[in-house]
């Protein structure tokens, strides 16, 4: 293999990013992408402003964003938030849209930044003028490792003000590459991840690896669905690449067709993060009235309890009252365990059974308590049509595709909408399974 050198693998880069929709912007020093952001935020932002910002209404709006966080910077990126204009009037103005036609891609390398010590970062990806992506390169032959241990410094020297909104950091010295998300904490090295395809084939050429992941439309739906804030921990996490295509393959599933699905993880392999965020993705879904969850042991209850509230504080709340576990199944996504064992006698409730009934505050969390274990006349007042369920979190695989507790294999209903409109008619492919 030639010879390269680090300035080279990043011309190089730039170039290809070009080739994929981003523009090249010059921003030599901290001052200039301060700049080049008010430019191309009044331009994202253009339709609701009916007039250029001024130095005032410009201080607000930095005012709100600096002097934040990593985790509290990203809540504000992800969030709309109203400005009063000097005449009075208010607008609601957002940093980027999960359209990615909407929003504005520039590619910036070799800015300049003083804070403990001058450092001068090699590539900078913005959207509507904010650095969300970081890229930095070594030439080949340096341990990636590296580039890691780089971001790390950068990151207690320089990295503040509009850089503390990078969401995913990208490292490479053009043969091997990897991404992470950003966090106040101290990095690992074991949460840097490489890009796969759908078979699991590892993308780890920097060109290869810009072309899939660094496409527009695929950065816009890692940073808007496949982020996750943690809130418990205040910490961003990004996920990993077989998690991303088992969401979407189960989401495709439950929308496009009248099929069951599952995906398979192995032990460690994150299903829990991979069960939220299908979840959440579905709750979104206006079509879609009800998500159930199963999970079939009750250690994994109170475990799916805290990691849920961990990615959503306060997701999940607890009643031991049936009118109320009616209510909830009336809510827009429901979950619970399998059933272990019909209903003995009428006026059993999921306390008696040694349950809790846990509901939903946005849409999605868990129930701990199934249909069948409501009294017959409870059950009559809780609408069945529409339901999608999804069932996680270890259920044996000895029975064959059946619900624990049960001899028959998962019926469709659990798995359709039932509305009118396309229906897939291909069989789901086998997902990859981490290495």
């Amino acid at each position: 293999m030639a010879y390269q050198s680090e300035a080279e693998l990043e011309l190089q880069f730039i170039g290809q990013l070009n080739r994929q929709g981003y523009s090249t912007v010059s921003v030599p020093d901290y001052d200039a992408l301060v700049e080049n952001f008010k430019v191309q935020f009044e331009a994202f932002n253009a339709d609701k402003l009916d007039k250029p910002l001024t130095d005032k209404e410009w201080e607000r709006i930095l005012n709100l964003m600096l002097g934040k966080s990593v985790f509290q910077s990203a809540k504000i990126l992800r969030d709309k938030f109203v400005l009063e204009r000097e005449d009075g009037t208010k607008v609601y103005l957002s940093f980027f849209d999960s359209d990615h036609t909407k929003n504005i891609f520039q590619v910036t390398h070799q800015t300049t930044v003083i804070g403990k010590y001058v450092n001068r970062y090699d590539v900078t990806i913005l959207v509507n003028g904010l650095p969300l992506i970081q890229v930095e390169l070594k030439r080949r032959g340096i341990d990636i490792r590296e580039a890691v241990n780089q971001v790390m410094r950068y990151k207690k020297h320089s990295y503040n003000g509009l850089y503390h909104f990078i969401q995913i950091f990208v490292v490479s010295h053009g043969v091997d590459t990897k991404y992470f998300a950003n966090s106040d904490r101290e990095m690992l090295h074991s949460l840097a991840f490489f890009w796969t395809d759908f078979d699991n084939v590892r993308l780890t050429n920097l060109k290869d690896f810009s072309i899939t992941f660094l496409a527009r439309d695929h950065i816009i739906k890692m940073l808007t669905r496949y982020m996750i804030l943690n809130d418990t921990d205040k910490l961003l996490m990004v996920m990993r690449p077989y998690q991303v295509y088992a969401v979407e393959a189960l989401v495709r599933q439950a929308t496009l067709t009248n099929r069951n699905a599952y995906v398979w993880h192995t032990t460690g392999a994150g299903k829990t993060l991979t069960s939220f965020k299908t979840a959440q993705i579905l709750a979104a879904n206006p079509n879609i009235k009800k998500v159930i969850f199963l999970v079939d042991r009750k250690d994994l209850d109170s475990q799916t309890t805290e990691e849920f509230n961990k990615f959503e504080n306060g997701s999940v709340d607890a009643t031991d009252r049936t009118d109320v576990l009616v209510k909830q199944m009336q809510d827009k996504a429901v979950a619970s365990p399998p059933p272990h064992r019909p209903a003995t006698r009428t006026g059993e409730t999921a306390k008696t059974r040694g349950f809790t009934a846990k509901g939903l505050k946005y849409g999605y969390g868990i129930i701990k308590s199934l249909l069948p274990s409501l009294p017959t006349s409870t059950r009559r007042k809780v609408p069945m049509e529409s339901h999608f369920s999804i069932a996680t979190n270890d259920i044996p695989n000895e029975r064959g595709g059946c619900l624990h507790g049960t001899e028959s294999p998962i019926p469709d209903a659990h798995f359709r909408e039932n509305r009118s409109g396309s229906q897939g008619s291909n069989p789901p492919r086998q997902l990859p399974q981490p290495e």
